[in-house]
């Protein structure tokens, strides 16, 4: 096993609401930390629904690194709720990473911890089955090999 699957095989996997809204956002994310500041707490995934979720045009440049972001809001309010890192850059890819390229700012969703079908434990990224999947907005994201 991988020192990035062992780092985080153990994570929850969290279902995301807008905050002004309650739409479903992502099926399967988990709490994180920015690369560039571990203060920031965020969430992440590697798959988002598109039927909610609306990539802007235009890119922009990550404050605290070289990074290059598109803003990502909810197409049933409008609120933005995070962004898509587009174009990650040579430092992000060095460090010890998720694969999520999906972020979720913490204080626009509202989250909730998927229980496993034995009704009592809480479910872990590694022991996620692809059942847990989204339809995979993925290919929107440039600069990405897949």
């Amino acid at each position: 096993m991988s020192d990035k699957v062992n780092t985080f095989y153990y994570k929850n996997v969290h279902q995301l609401f807008c905050l002004n809204c309650n739409e479903l956002l992502s099926r399967r994310a988990m709490k994180a930390r920015l690369l560039s500041n571990a203060r920031i707490q965020l969430f992440s995934t590697d798959s988002i629904s598109s039927s909610v979720v609306d990539t802007h045009n235009g890119f922009y440049l990550s404050p605290t690194c070289e990074c290059k972001l598109k803003k990502t809001s909810c197409k049933s309010c409008g609120i933005i709720v995070g962004y898509c890192v587009t174009f990650p850059c040579e430092q992000c890819l060095e460090s010890q990473n998720n694969g999520h390229y999906w972020i979720f700012h913490y204080n626009s969703v509202n989250h909730r911890k998927i229980i496993c079908d034995n009704g009592c434990e809480v479910l872990t990224w590694g022991e996620m089955d692809d059942n847990v999947e989204e339809n995979n907005n993925n290919d929107e994201v440039e600069g990405i090999n897949r």
